[in-house]
């Protein structure tokens, strides 16, 4: 698999490993996979990108199905299984497709972050107005 980029260009800017982690634990598994997607399409094989997003929307649909399943909910339960899922991606695809992804400049996390607190108080302003919470 070749590389999005040839070693005479210069090193297109990637999300951390920590940043994805963090994501992957604070919001979803789908978030960490998805900045994952983009650090990989920007700097890695194109193919290892699509197959880290395909990974986090399998992984994150088997995470809310085991969650409902489970009679006690917790958000301890849920930030492990994203962090967990961080980790995954952080030392299989980043280390796998991204040996020196350390050497590569960063990009900056404040927009995916301001972007993922819309799509969260999206979801706590519809679940108040139907009353979804506390049930």
């Amino acid at each position: 698999m070749e590389p999005a980029y040839t070693p005479d260009q210069a090193k297109p800017a990637i999300y951390s490993p920590r940043v994805v982690r963090g994501f992957s634990a604070l919001f979803s598994g789908l978030a960490g996979g998805i900045l994952a997607f983009h650090s990989l399409r920007d700097a890695g094989p194109p193919a290892a990108a699509r197959q880290a997003l395909w990974a986090s929307i399998g992984y994150t649909a088997l995470s809310v199905l085991l969650l409902n399943l489970i009679p006690v909910k917790t958000g301890g339960l849920s930030i492990g299984l994203g962090l967990a899922w961080g980790y995954v991606l952080d030392s299989y695809y980043f280390k796998k497709y991204l040996p020196d992804e350390a050497s590569f400049p960063r990009k900056s996390w404040v927009k995916p972050l301001l972007i993922c607190l819309l799509i969260s108080a999206f979801f706590v302003w519809a679940l108040l107005r139907q009353g979804g919470v506390g049930e």
